[in-house]
Parts: structure tokens; sequence; C-alpha cells
């Protein structure tokens, strides 16, 4: 942890520990990347399908219903990449010699992880009018996956610091957007200048003002932070769980016995 032992880690740790055990764990980052895309893509979809239909939707009921079991089949893939994601950060050592042992995730421990997040999901959505409850099942939806055998009130301890943190990581959807778009508009440009037609064909279709291409551009940017997301979540979930059984304090004491030992030798 990159908090002194013995303190509970705030905000910028858990972002600074986030972003080095991002760096341990590329491989689990990619496959995460291939199991959440269908699921993203089949929403998107589902999203511009309804927005298509717009006053139609009630009569193409048939049809929204089964892209939304869709949804949600594929989105069992996104829990499995989260699992293993959290397995990944959680590590230790950091660097496996085994690198498809990250891949694996045990049975049970997926069978828990999508219960609670089809738990939180049912309930998000029957309490939706509230608001506050979507917004709280956020962290949560996170916290199950990398944590699927916690206790789901006490993962949700320390509210103010995981505040803070979804503050933070709004901010760099912002600059993830921001530079995203920038990028693909450039390639546009240069791509464009050597497609035949009408050289700003694509460069008319990465504009905001497309729906398509603004939902892709949500996904994208996601993607691109989701793994930070869980990876300090990882941390956060971590911290809780070693000042609940005070695993902290033994890890700080064995430090400061094995720092002693090396002056004495």
């Amino acid at each position: 942890m990159s908090a002194p032992r013995g303190r509970a880690p705030g905000t910028l740790d858990l972002l600074d520990e986030g972003i080095e055990r991002l760096g341990h764990a590329w491989s689990a980052v990619g496959a995460f990347w291939l199991a959440a895309l269908p699921a993203r893509v089949a929403l998107l979809e589902l999203l511009m399908l309804a927005i298509r239909l717009g006053p139609r939707a009630p009569r193409a009921g048939n049809l929204l219903l089964f892209r939304s079991y869709l949804v949600l089949a594929l989105g069992l893939g996104t829990v499995y990449g989260r699992v293993m994601l959290g397995r990944a950060f959680s590590a230790r050592p950091a660097v496996s010699a085994d690198r498809w042992a990250a891949l694996r995730v045990p049975l049970p421990q997926l069978a828990r992880a999508v219960t609670a997040t089809l738990a939180v999901v049912l309930v998000s959505a029957l309490l939706a009018f509230t608001v506050l409850v979507p917004l709280a099942a956020l962290p949560l939806l996170g916290l199950l996956a990398v944590s699927p055998g916690g206790n789901p009130l006490r993962l949700l301890a320390a509210p103010l610091r995981l505040v803070w943190l979804h503050l933070l990581l709004l901010l760099g959807l912002l600059v993830v957007g921001v530079n995203l778009h920038l990028v693909l508009t450039l390639l546009a440009d240069g791509v464009s200048a050597v497609l035949p037609g009408d050289p700003q064909r694509l460069a008319r279709a990465l504009t905001l003002a497309n729906p398509r291409y603004l939902g892709l551009l949500l996904g994208g940017v996601s993607l691109c932070v989701e793994p930070l997301w869980l990876a300090a979540l990882t941390v956060h979930a971590e911290a809780l769980r070693s000042c609940s059984t005070g695993e902290d304090l033994r890890t700080w004491l064995e430090e400061i016995q094995a720092r002693r030992g090396r002056r004495v030798a």
C-alpha cells in the first residue's frame, strides 16, 4: 500500500495503488476487455433501437424484451471479467509464474458474484425513482465483483472515500473521452484523405451529434477507465478487510521487525 501502515488509505492512495496493480496485470485487463465488449455492444444496440423506435417502442415489446435478455446474458461475461480482474489485482506475488492462473475463476466465486450482481440490478431497477439507490449501486457492483464473498454493507464502509474516488474517476472519464474523440477525429481525417468518394463522409459520422458514434465513444471510454476503477475498489476492499481483521497492523509490525533485523545484521 502507498499509505503508511496502520493508517487507512485515502482516495489518492487507492488510485496510486490501483495504477501500480494495473501495471502488473495487463494480460488480465486485455482478457477483461474481450469478455466485456460483447455486452457493451449489445447494450448500445438496445439503446439505439429504443431511440429509433421512439413512440412506437411499446408495440415492439417482444423485440426489446429479447434484446434485453441478450444484454443480460452477455453481461455474465462482464461479471466474469470483473471477478477475474479482481483476482489478478489481489494475486500475491503480483506477477505470477503462471499468468493463465489469473484467468481461471472458481465456479462458486463466480456464482456468488453473479447472484449478488443480479440482486443489486433488480433492486436498483425497482427503486430507480429514488435516484440515490442506482448511484449507490454503482460502486457496490464493482465491490461485489472484486470481493464476492464480502459483506455488502461492510463493503460500503468509508462512504466519503468512495464518493471522492468516483468523482475523480468521473473527471478521468471526461479526460479520456476528450482524448479518445480527438484521436478518432485525427484518424478519420487521415483515412478520409485516401478513401474514394466524399472525403468528409467518415468525418461527418464521427461527430457527437451522431447518437451511434456518441454511444460507441461512451462505451469505449468506460472500458478504458473500468480496469482502474476495479483496481481501486480492490485496494479499498482489501483495506477494509485488513482493518477489520488486524492484518494491517500485523503486516506493519512484521515490516518493522524485518527492518530491525536487517540493521542488526
